[in-house]
């Protein structure tokens, strides 16, 4: 391997580890050999899978090395990074030189860049900042103030870790992808425009991993790659991740590996927990509690839900192929406050226009799917094909690609004006009725039977 490729002098690396590696005490070897620590033996077996991973049926000094990598808490790995050096540089170096490249190495999943800083992360958990840059997050109506508070905290010197308190349904999970949105778009302070708000799932790790220990490698991972990265705010929505718990593996590993590094500040989190998560758990935790700062979030007003059910229509149109009348808007506010007193708004409201929905699309049986899933899924293949024509110089068939990705987007907006003008004329619109009928779904009786226990139960006035 040529370090030149890397811009590095081998005699500062040598002066780099003896800094570290002091001299020790004298050590009595048994038939001339030295015992092995835990770090190098574990080094040993990440070589032999690296080996193991090219194919190779021996394991020689490169494999060495990338197991030297791969231990990023050893001395090796302290030592190029104290040279500046990238440990993701040195490993694309050495499998160039083995005729590898680092996907075909790796095989990552299709979420995984082979350029990203953040490889583990990208594995299992989602960009929500890069999504809602694609158009794939839904709209946030509203709920400026609250976003506008959010962004204050992140950008204090102390204290700029949030969490979001409130019930279920107030919509909590919709500020973070609100937040994402804005940074996406440049909305943001300076402060804030580069960063990535990213979603721990804990249950892909879960997925993802092989046995108890991998699941400790990968938060790990996660850790290391935080402490180098520094943009990123994650989202967590299960309190315990940090805190930790007696009773469950998954979240002891998260909490070893992740509450150190918040609370050195070498990343920015995001915590959404109701009440009970946050008094029961992060409230009673002094060391994690002076490093956040809480808002709490309440539920929308009627009218501020009216205006989230105005803004999501086209999107439930679009999905259930019906027609929302407002005045099935105006029932779904009224219908879910009245009966569906222990939920909160927006959520029950959304949930009911999506029962609403559900409800005509299964009365028009013979409904049939329509040419924009087609045109979508070219659209996509289109971007996909354009984007790697950029990165290979191709400009010229870049923007062909564009040209037809373009034609294609004005043929679905036609087929959607053509759609909304026949499913109007077919008497595919939902009213206040069709709203009456999907709570009834819901409740598992009807609603005029509660309107008529509500009248029976009023107290008539008394006439002589």
């Amino acid at each position: 391997m040529s370090w030149k490729n890397l811009d590095m002098d081998l005699r500062k690396i040598r002066l780099e580890v003896e800094k570290i590696v002091q001299a020790g005490p004298n050590t009595i070897t048994l038939c001339g050999k030295l015992p092995q620590t835990p770090r190098a033996e574990k080094v040993i077996e990440y070589a032999i899978k690296s080996a193991h991973d090219l194919n190779h049926k021996y394991v020689g000094t490169e494999h060495l090395l990338l197991g030297l990598l791969r231990e990023q808490e050893g001395v090796a790995s302290q030592v190029l990074m104290n040279l500046g050096v990238r440990l993701e540089n040195v490993r694309e170096e050495v499998l160039n030189l083995l005729g590898h490249s680092p996907r075909s190495a790796d095989k990552p999943s299709e979420r995984t860049s082979p350029k990203s800083r953040t490889p583990a992360m990208d594995s299992f958990w989602p960009d929500l900042t890069a999504l809602a840059r694609q158009g794939k997050l839904d709209p946030v109506i509203g709920r400026q103030n609250e976003i506008d508070r959010m962004m204050m905290v992140l950008t204090r010197r102390q204290r700029n870790n949030l969490i979001l308190v409130g019930d279920i349904g107030v919509g909590k999970a919709t500020l973070v992808k609100g937040l994402a949105q804005r940074i996406a778009v440049g909305n943001v302070p300076v402060f804030l425009r580069d960063r990535r708000v990213v979603e721990v799932d804990l249950a892909a790790v879960l997925t993802g991993a092989k046995d108890r220990r991998h699941v400790q490698e990968i938060f790990q991972a996660v850790a290391n790659e935080l402490r180098r990265c520094g943009n990123v705010l994650l989202w967590i929505n299960e309190p315990r991740a940090l805190v930790g718990s007696a009773e469950d593996a998954l979240l002891r590993a998260a909490s070893k590996h992740l509450k150190p590094a918040l609370c050195r500040g070498k990343f920015q989190c995001l915590v959404t927990a109701t009440v009970e998560q946050y008094q029961q758990h992060l409230a009673n935790d002094a060391q994690l509690a002076r490093h956040f700062a809480s808002v709490t979030v309440a539920p929308t007003t009627p009218a501020e839900t009216l205006d989230i059910l105005q803004g999501l229509r086209s999107l439930f149109e679009e999905h259930h192929r019906v027609l929302f009348t407002q005045e099935a808007l105006a029932a779904v506010v009224e219908l879910s406050k009245q009966f569906l007193p222990e939920q909160q708004f927006p959520l029950k409201a959304v949930d009911l226009l999506d029962e609403t929905g559900a409800l005509m699309r299964f009365r028009l049986r013979h409904w049939q799917a329509p040419q924009e899933e087609e045109l979508d899924q070219q659209i996509e293949e289109l971007m996909q094909r354009k984007e790697e024509r950029v990165a290979n110089m191709d400009f010229d068939g870049a923007a062909r690609d564009r040209d037809q990705c373009d034609q294609l987007k004005k043929k679905r907006a036609q087929l959607r004006k053509d759609w909304r003008v026949s499913a109007q004329a077919d008497g595919w619109v939902a009213d206040a009725q069709t709203v009456s009928d999907a709570l009834n779904t819901l409740l598992g009786t009807r609603v005029e039977q509660f309107r008529h226990q509500e009248k029976a139960d009023v107290p008539q006035p008394y006439i002589r």
